[in-house]
């Protein structure tokens, strides 16, 4: 495995291409089902949140909300917020992290990394809620108004807790897990790595998902696909999951607390 990298690994764009063909290994499918317990995409015009998408495009972002506050962390293993959490307005975070115009060897040279996802935008404090004792910063997002947030729909009749954010080209988060999450790609393509929650992962807290994909590229356990713009992808509690974003994306998380898991779907045989 070793040498395979290194024949194919200083040749970065080979690497970027190979991860932008590949092939996806999880369901596509074109209604909600009933019963989930193994990743899936949802892939239909229907649930496009035309309005949302609208609302959000990248050429007014800048314009309309560039001076309003956003909460960044740093993009490892560990869930936002961190000690790594700090504010800064919106315009400079479009500016550096999503407007960047680096090649992938420029990204990954310039080793500045950062995401505005969630729980991230939330905090209003330096420190994270790990340290600081104060309770969840979960609820609301600062970087966009109240009513454009209100503009987008999860498409499922349960109680969901919506994350938004927005990331740049080769950007993403690294293996983590949490609840279920139905996330939808407004803007974008995104890949992801998913795997079953008793997988042994390698995790370090300070990686990135560039780092993290050139270990597991091709590994028989891996659950993949390419979510393209409008589609939900479906990722079941406590399932392992990396991102690596092949465009800028603009991308809304709905958790889904309470759901009921214990019905299985049809099973099919990915490792």
């Amino acid at each position: 495995m070793l040498l395979y990298f290194l024949f194919i690994l200083p040749v970065v764009a080979d690497f970027e291409t190979m991860l932008a063909n590949s092939k996806c290994n999880i369901p596509v499918l074109h209604k909600i089902p009933k019963r989930r317990n193994i990743p899936f995409i949802l892939r239909h015009p229907k649930f496009s949140n035309q309005k949302f998408k609208e609302a959000v495009r990248f050429e007014h972002l800048h314009e309309k909300y560039g001076e309003r506050k956003a909460g960044i962390d740093y993009p490892g293993s560990e869930a936002a917020p961190t000690n790594a959490w700090r504010s800064i307005k919106f315009g400079e975070y479009l500016e550096r992290y999503v407007f960047h115009g680096l090649s992938l060897d420029e990204y990954v040279e310039r080793d500045d990394y950062a995401i505005l996802w969630g729980p991230s935008d939330s905090c209003i404090y330096t420190g994270g809620c790990r340290d600081c004792g104060m309770p969840s910063c979960m609820g609301h997002h600062s970087f966009i108004p109240a009513e454009v947030q209100d503009l987008f729909q999860c498409h499922t009749n349960k109680t969901h807790l919506v994350s938004m954010g927005i990331g740049g080209k080769y950007g993403g988060l690294n293996f983590h897990t949490h609840e279920a999450i139905f996330n939808q790609l407004v803007h974008g393509r995104k890949l992801w790595y998913i795997v079953k929650p008793d997988t042994r992962l390698n995790l370090r807290k300070n990686r990135t998902s560039i780092e993290t994909l050139k270990e597991y590229i091709n590994r028989p356990e891996i659950m993949m696909c390419i979510q393209e713009e409008g589609d939900f992808i479906y990722i079941p509690d406590q399932f392992y999951h990396l991102t690596f974003n092949l465009e800028k994306v603009f991308m809304v998380g709905c958790s889904e607390y309470g759901l009921d898991t214990s019905l299985a779907m049809p099973q099919r045989n990915y490792y």
